[in-house]
Order: structure tokens, then C-alpha cells, then sequence
């Protein structure tokens, strides 16, 4: 059985992406989100394993009522 694309990364190492939310967020709901600032607006690096971990941050993301504005797979470093 091939594994899917999830599976293939996990067993590599975790996918980083670029979230962009509307508003300046203070550095707890950050730390609650699980991300970290990269600037000084609102542009944060996410880490998730998979895609089922990428779809829980975004509903964390709704359930504070944020903005969602853009999310974007970074290129592996």
C-alpha cells in the first residue's frame, strides 16, 4: 500500500507554514496557538505534522475570532 502524502512527511519531518491573520497578536495567543512570530505584524510559522493538526489550528484560529487571511506551504530549509 503507498502511503499518502501526510504519511510520506511524517515519517520525515514536521511541514512549515507561513500564517498570515488580521490584527497584531499578543505574544500569548500566539504561545496558545503553538506558533511563533516571525515579524512584527501579524505573519506567524506554524509547524504541523500533518494535515489533521493543520485543520486543528485553524479552527483554534476561528474559535478566538481571528481573520484568517492566507496560509502557504514554506519550502522545506
Amino acid at each position: 500500500m503507498d502511503e499518502t502524502p501526510d504519511e510520506a512527511r511524517d515519517s520525515r519531518e514536521q511541514q512549515s507554514y507561513e500564517v498570515c491573520l488580521r490584527g497584531v497578536l499578543s505574544e500569548g495567543l500566539i504561545a496558545e496557538l503553538g506558533a511563533e512570530r516571525e515579524s512584527s505584524d501579524t505573519i506567524l510559522v506554524l509547524r504541523a505534522g500533518d494535515r489533521a493538526e493543520l485543520h486543528g489550528f485553524i479552527r483554534r484560529v476561528e474559535d478566538l475570532g481571528l481573520e484568517l487571511v492566507s496560509i502557504v506551504e514554506k519550502d522545506a530549509e
